[in-house]
């Protein structure tokens, strides 16, 4: 087995499926293979809201699944809505492995769950939801891409993508996350991290809306 897919399972196996108890739960899941490298061709799975999209890149799957519960979870009409991933690989440049990269479609919710990391040790960076950036979405052939055609941008336009299928007036959050931490830090140890569900937390427990 080559290095990287060594330490790629070993990163992968400490990451595991979890939830938050006092709350709704969706959890999504599918089949994912470290070594050898093959790519399972993702179905056609977000009908909801948009009538085909165009598949440019067979290992951004997990966005595919991810939207597909994004618009399923908004059909209860939920106060907010926050999904976890490690999506892409983009904002370990931006802000590095320490920090959980943050977009959202709410002001005030933004401003509430940096402040609540900032309480609790769990601290959350905004990156933006830059709008033009949805022409990098755009395809001749299709109602969307599921990842742009662009090696710029990579987090911005995964969010973005991912925002197509959340209503507007239901606020929501997402978090590109490491989910990984490479070096021991007080109460930290090397390995799998639960990055920004504290800050989530804590802004729950106050009531949603609560600064």
């Amino acid at each position: 087995m080559p290095p990287k897919a060594r330490k790629d399972l070993r990163q992968a196996k400490h990451l595991q499926d979890a939830t938050i108890e006092g709350g709704d739960e969706l959890i999504k899941q599918m089949e994912t293979r470290v070594f050898p490298l093959k790519y399972i061709q993702p179905p056609a799975i977000y009908q909801a809201k948009i009538e085909q999209g165009k598949f440019i890149r067979i290992d951004a799957e997990g966005r595919l699944i991810l939207c597909d519960a994004l618009a399923e979870a908004e059909r209860d009409k939920p106060d907010l809505v926050v999904d976890f991933a490690t999506l892409t690989g983009a904002p370990r440049v931006a802000v590095g492995t320490e920090l959980s990269a943050l977009f959202c479609n709410d002001d005030s919710m933004a401003d509430a769950l940096i402040q609540h990391g900032r309480t609790v040790g769990d601290p959350v960076w905004r990156l933006p939801l830059h709008p033009p950036y949805q022409d990098l979405l755009e395809s001749r052939v299709a109602d969307t891409l599921n990842s742009a055609n662009t090696p710029f941008a990579g987090a911005s336009t995964a969010a973005l993508f991912l925002q197509r299928f959340v209503p507007s007036d239901i606020p929501w959050a997402h978090f590109d996350i490491m989910a990984w931490n490479p070096r021991a830090r007080p109460g930290r140890p090397e390995g799998g991290e639960a990055m920004a569900m504290r800050a989530v937390f804590s802004h729950i427990a106050q009531g949603v809306g609560a600064a």
